[in-house]
């Protein structure tokens, strides 16, 4: 069973991979994946502080507690499961950008965006589509770079989402 799992992941992978390969979406995903990066985050968050409401508060407070939750279960995870990054795995693609980390399972920058869409969709629900878009287009963006399989950004997905989750319920 999960030879087959990894076989369809292997494939999906290839199929989406070759976006690469149109100038215009490969800039568009550099420029989306680096959303993931955490500086974005820093940024909004203190956007959102600066509004000064009792829920802008609650989100700052919610995703602190969220993230205290996501990254040492993000780092476990990659030392625990150890998993080659598909540039490394399959010699039929690149890596358009240089991964901050040696493994690929979970994407780590999935995991953060979810964690952030949903702490902010908690408290501000109205703007839940656009900032799921986004959360969807930086894991979309992990595969099409070449740095992530599917697998990696699915599950970061739902351990962001369940992070955010355990954070509005500490918090």
């Amino acid at each position: 069973m999960l030879k087959k799992i990894v076989s369809y992941d292997e494939n999906l992978f290839l199929v989406l991979i070759k976006l690469q390969s149109k100038v215009p979406l490969k800039k568009l995903f550099i420029k989306i994946s680096r959303l993931g990066d955490g500086d974005f985050y820093v940024l909004f968050g203190l956007l959102v502080f600066m509004f000064g409401s009792l829920e802008s508060e609650l989100f700052i407070k919610t995703t602190l507690v969220a993230f205290a939750i996501e990254i040492p279960i993000f780092m476990i995870l990659k030392q625990v499961f150890k998993r080659d990054r598909p540039f490394e795995k399959l010699n039929c693609c690149n890596r358009l950008v240089i991964p901050s980390d040696q493994f690929s399972f979970p994407s780590g920058h999935t995991m953060a965006a979810f964690v952030m869409a949903t702490s902010f969709c908690y408290y501000f629900p109205i703007f839940a589509p656009v900032v799921y878009l986004l959360a969807g287009a930086i894991g979309l963006s992990r595969i099409i770079l070449g740095v992530h399989f599917p697998t990696d950004v699915i599950i970061g997905a739902l351990l962001g989402i369940l992070c955010a989750h355990l954070g509005i319920l500490i918090s």
